[in-house]
């Protein structure tokens, strides 16, 4: 299967008009950090930020931090801890880093903070590595 990019990510495609926008920055231990301000479209309970975006905030940097290092894949597995209820309304980071490379799999660790450095979320993930098409 060949991957392409035609912007309607729904987590950062630049064309998916009701997609979430991200931007990412490569911080220098390589890791790389999306913030996201959520509003009331991304609730789950009122006030609270929906875990089905969390999940995908948390697997979205994980990605970004596997191909800012020229890897390729898709998510295998994810598995995510919900700490403490994500507010709307106010800034957060979600920071995603690789693990390691073994094989055709590769790991990565992933969590969602707020500005006060309150954990929200934390998350690993296996990624399977995409073949190279011909």
């Amino acid at each position: 299967m060949l991957l392409r990019d035609d912007g309607y990510c729904f987590a950062c495609g630049r064309n998916n008009e009701k997609g979430l926008h991200l931007k990412f920055t490569g911080n220098p231990d390589r890791s790389i950090t999306a913030l996201f301000t959520a509003a009331r479209t991304h609730q789950g309970y009122q006030g609270v930020l929906h875990g089905g975006i969390i999940s995908t905030l948390l697997d979205e940097v994980m990605a970004q931090a596997l191909i800012a290092q020229g890897i390729l894949a898709v998510t295998a597995k994810i598995e995510v801890r919900f700490r403490k209820p994500a507010p709307l309304g106010v800034a957060l980071a979600a920071t995603g880093r690789l693990c390691e490379k073994k094989g055709r799999l590769c790991t990565a660790t992933a969590e969602l903070t707020g500005e006060d450095g309150t954990i929200y979320a934390t998350a690993n993930s296996v990624f399977s590595l995409m073949k190279p098409e011909k």
